[in-house]
């Protein structure tokens, strides 16, 4: 950026009309951190995100079904936790019992 857009868009953002010894030193270094920061983000490598990821081999899909049993059996191990709220309204942490959705505490007798 020049120093006179800098100086227009200061002189805006203010409602400045003249500017002081102050403001011109502080438009300067503006105009000079811009142009040192332009040129770091030039040197820069960039990393670029995709949304989706892209399957390029054999071996990526045989994570993604990976991934998909770790979610299955998180699930079904969540079956084997008791259903229960406790007195003070927490989730009862103990195990059911097998083929039940509550623990021994909470199963009925």
């Amino acid at each position: 950026m020049s120093l006179e857009t800098i100086t227009e868009e200061y002189k805006l953002r203010n409602n400045i009309f003249n500017l002081s010894d102050y403001d011109t030193k502080l438009i300067k270094s503006i105009q000079k951190l811009r142009e040192r920061y332009s040129s770091e983000l030039s040197k820069r490598k960039c990393t670029i995100y995709l949304k989706e990821q892209i399957v390029v081999s054999v071996f990526d899909k045989k994570t993604k079904e990976k991934e998909s049993n770790k979610i299955e059996t998180k699930n079904k191990l969540s079956a084997n936790i008791c259903e229960a709220i406790q007195m003070n309204g927490k989730k009862c942490t103990a195990k059911s019992k097998l083929g039940e959705n509550f623990c021994g505490r909470h199963c009925k007798k």
